[in-house]
Parts: C-alpha cells; sequence; structure tokens
C-alpha cells in the first residue's frame, strides 16, 4: 500500500489525485488544441494566392460535411485536398470551390470563404468542452466535500459496525474493490434484519476496525439517505451511496477481519448471515488475498479450490488498452486540420493522457483501495 495514501485523511488525497490528474490532463490537451489553432490561422494568414477548385467528391464523412476538391497551381500542378463545410447543402459535385493557398506551398489550401470555419471549429469546440468537463468533476468533487461537512454537522448517535469489501459480479472488470459497512443499533445482534447499508470511501483506519465496534453516526440511518461514520479514534468516513437495507444480488462481498488480519470466508452464504441484507446466491468463498478479489472469474476459482490469481496486471493492461484506444480516437479528434502524421501521433498520446486521468478519477470515485504495494 502506498504510504502517503496512508497518512492522514487519504479521501482528501485521493480526491486531490482525481481532480489534479484530470486538470493535469485537460491543460495539457488544451495547449495541444491551442497550438494547433494558431498553427492553422498562421498558415491560414500565408495563403494569399486565389484560385477555384473542382469538387470530385460530396457528402464524405461521418456528418457528409466533408468534400475533396481539386485545383491547379501557378506552375500548372494539380493537386487534391478534403475540405469541411459548415453548409452542406452548399457544394455539391461538379461544382466549383474557391480557395486560396500559399505559394510557397500549393499543395495546402484553405477555403477562401472566410465564413467557412469547420476546421478552426474542430479545435476551438473540444477545447472548450474539455474545460467544462474539468471544471464539472472539480465542482462535483467539492460538492462531496461540502456535502460531508454539513452531514458531520448532524446529531450523533452510537451503532455497531462491520466493515465489508464488495466487488460486482456481472462486469468483466471493475475499479477495485469498494468498501461497505453495515450498522446496526447497539445490543441489537449483528445477525439483525434491521441493520443498514452504505458504501464508503476506503480509509487504511476502517480496514483495522474489528467487527461489532461502536461507532459513532452522524444522521439516523433510517431517516437520511446518507450518515457519516465516524470511528472511536475521530476517523470519519466519506459516504459513497445512499444507505440501504440489503445490498444487491449482484454484489459480492467479503466481511474485513479485525485489526487487517484478512478477510473472513464465509460472510457471503445463505444462512451464514441470513436476514441482514447480505445477496443470498453465493456460495462460502475462501478467504482472498488481503489486496482483495476483484474478477468474478477469481471468485470462482477460489470458490472451487483454486488460488485466485492477482487481478492487477489484468485489469491494468485492459485499462491500458482502453486508455490507448480511446486516446488515440481523442487525440484524432484534437487533430483535425493538421495534415501531418506526426501531428496525430502528439495529439494521441495527449489523449491517451487525458483517458488515463479518467481512469484515474473512475477508480477515484469508486473508492476502493489502492492496489499498488
Amino acid at each position: 500500500m502506498s504510504p502517503a495514501l496512508r497518512r492522514g485523511r487519504p479521501e482528501l488525497r485521493v480526491a486531490l489525485l482525481a481532480t489534479g490528474s484530470l486538470i493535469l490532463a485537460t491543460a495539457l490537451i488544451t495547449a495541444l488544441l491551442q497550438w494547433r489553432l494558431a498553427v492553422y490561422r498562421a498558415q491560414r494568414a500565408h495563403a494569399t494566392v486565389a484560385a477555384t477548385g473542382q469538387i470530385i467528391e460530396d457528402g464524405l464523412g461521418r456528418d457528409h460535411d466533408l468534400i475533396h476538391v481539386r485545383w491547379t497551381d501557378q506552375a500548372g500542378d494539380d493537386h487534391v485536398g478534403s475540405f469541411s463545410t459548415d453548409d452542406t447543402g452548399r457544394y455539391h459535385h461538379g461544382g466549383t470551390y474557391p480557395l486560396t493557398y500559399d505559394p510557397r506551398h500549393p499543395s495546402h489550401a484553405f477555403a477562401a470563404d472566410q465564413d467557412e470555419t469547420a476546421r478552426e471549429d474542430n479545435l476551438i469546440v473540444p477545447s472548450i468542452l474539455s474545460g467544462l468537463g474539468a471544471l464539472v468533476i472539480a465542482l462535483w468533487w467539492s460538492g462531496r466535500g461540502l456535502w460531508f461537512l454539513a452531514a458531520t454537522r448532524r446529531p450523533a448517535r452510537p451503532m455497531t459496525a462491520v466493515i465489508y469489501t464488495g466487488d460486482r459480479s456481472d462486469i468483466p472488470v471493475s475499479g477495485g474493490p469498494g468498501r461497505w459497512v453495515r450498522l446496526s443499533e447497539p445490543g441489537v445482534p449483528l445477525a439483525s434484519p434491521a441493520a443498514r447499508w452504505q458504501r464508503v470511501m476506503w480509509n487504511p483506519k476502517a480496514d483495522e476496525l474489528p467487527a461489532g465496534t461502536t461507532v459513532t453516526v452522524h444522521g439516523d440511518p433510517a431517516r437520511w439517505p446518507r450518515v457519516v461514520v465516524e470511528l472511536p479514534d475521530g476517523t470519519r468516513l466519506v459516504p459513497l451511496s445512499r444507505t440501504r437495507g440489503k445490498l444487491s444480488r449482484k454484489l459480492i462481498v467479503h466481511e474485513i477481519g479485525a485489526a487487517g488480519s484478512g478477510l473472513a470466508a464465509t460472510v457471503n452464504t445463505p444462512g451464514s448471515l441470513a436476514g441482514v441484507g447480505l445477496p443470498p446466491h453465493a456460495q462460502a468463498v475462501p478467504a482472498p488475498h488481503p489486496t482483495g478479489v476483484t474478477w468474478p472469474s477469481a471468485v470462482a476459482a477460489s470458490s472451487a479450490g483454486a488460488t485466485p490469481r492477482p487481478s492487477r496486471a489484468r485489469r491494468a493492461g485492459l485499462f491500458a488498452l482502453g486508455g490507448a484506444v480511446l486516446g488515440t480516437g481523442a487525440g484524432t479528434l484534437a487533430a483535425a486540420g493538421e495534415s501531418s502524421g506526426s501531428g496525430i501521433v502528439v495529439a494521441a498520446l495527449f489523449g491517451t493522457i487525458q483517458i488515463a486521468a479518467l481512469f484515474v478519477h473512475r477508480w477515484a470515485v469508486a473508492g476502493g483501495a489502492p492496489s499498488t504495494p
């Protein structure tokens, strides 16, 4: 486990990591887009020679706003280029297309009509959307923090808590196992059907909490949709979900043992904790590795008696592959108007950085424990 995340207030550190990575990625991709926009405008300013091109294809592209044009420069050489248009009904096959080009680079032309701003829009709009997305996420984390602070001012009451780790069984890959706390009234058996469940952000202090420890709960779980659980040492767990009486049938949970000694072996059975809201579908599962088993296939292997394979490498590999694919798409969009392959490669690199930041944010939102040693 990362020592930096084990220090005080790990939830705040995770939130800062998530928002910081997104803001940094957004700044990088916005800088790239603005650089490309400046290059495009400089190139267009040097396009001083006018020519009339012949439209040889129209209605191309996903939005049917792309046309292919052939033109002849002053030296008599023919060139073919692609142009995006804002008015798809204006230009058709066989028609003419007024353009300008730089006499030093006659193969790179621009629309003569100053109202044709499709190429510029393809650089400006993603920059604005990227910035707005980062702003929304930053405000979302700020809102979560303000709500948490407000919830801690609610009337406090003692309750008995048990910490669980849980992951969904209906998805092939997840951001990691989350943390669930089961709350019961003091003096009530742990198997009481009146227990309430709530998902919380990971905190190492919660993983060390012995089952059945009395905690302080700010708010009434039966009345308030979310409450704040305060551990005996003063640590307050950040809630991530509404309180509920039962868990989803698609959630596989394991009780975390006292003092972080491991995960209990048979808490997810129909009989062991019947009536307390645990999903009744799972078989007894031997205790997995303390880092948690996040792949349903690994859980199945564990229940069959086999040693589950660590899921980190497989999950990280798929996340990296997904980030590369999505990043390449984002980079291609960012490189709209770029005629060189190197520009697209650079844009794809920055796009991959931004998608990777989104994956970091996805893990942070899930609130699971870090997978780093």
